[in-house]
C-alpha cells in the first residue's frame, strides 16, 4: 500500500443502521466506513499504512444515558 506522512488522519462515515432481534433482546447495528492511515510494523519500523475498514457497532440499551448500555465494536470481521 501507499504510505502516508506522519500525522496523517482518516475519516469515518456512517453507512447504515438496522435492528437485530436476538434471544438476548433487541440490538441496534450501526455500520461505518473508515479510510485513513494506521500504524503497522514493517521491516522492524513503525510506519503509517493506508487502510479501508468497515467497522460495525452493536448496541443494547440507551446509549444516550449510558445506563445499562452494552456496546461492542467489530473493526471489520463480524464473526
Amino acid at each position: 500500500g501507499s504510505y502516508q506522512e506522519a500525522g496523517a488522519e482518516g475519516s469515518t462515515e456512517f453507512v447504515a443502521e438496522c435492528k437485530l432481534p436476538t434471544e438476548k433482546g433487541l440490538f441496534r447495528l450501526r455500520a461505518y466506513r473508515y479510510r485513513g492511515a494506521k500504524v503497522v510494523i514493517r521491516n522492524g519500523e513503525r510506519v503509517l499504512d493506508w487502510t479501508e475498514m468497515e467497522p460495525v457497532v452493536m448496541m443494547h440499551g440507551d446509549i444516550a444515558t449510558a445506563e445499562s448500555c452494552v456496546v461492542r465494536v467489530h473493526d471489520q470481521c463480524f464473526t
